[in-house]
């Protein structure tokens, strides 16, 4: 078990986990796949990466979108619904 110091706390990588466990009153040892899973459904809370993903890909998205035109004309048929 680990000890819980002011530093455990201040982490955002434990920080948030231990939250987690506390509103799903999941025991210390739950594994991190069902901890994140039920984070997911019972939360609507997403890991970090799967967040930077996809920001990365409304950045990408938004920049090519006005940028190269023919993008622009695909884009704006493809929201269209053909």
């Amino acid at each position: 078990m680990i000890k819980k110091t002011a530093s455990t706390f201040q982490d955002p990588y434990n920080y948030r986990p231990i939250t987690v466990r506390f509103f799903l009153k999941l025991k210390y040892d739950t594994p991190s796949k069902i901890l994140h899973h039920e984070a997911l459904n019972k939360l609507k809370v997403i890991i970090v990466s799967n967040r930077l993903f996809q920001l990365n890909e409304k950045y990408v998205a938004g920049r090519l979108r006005h940028s190269v035109p023919l993008t622009v004309k695909l884009v704006d048929e493809y929201e269209a619904g053909y």
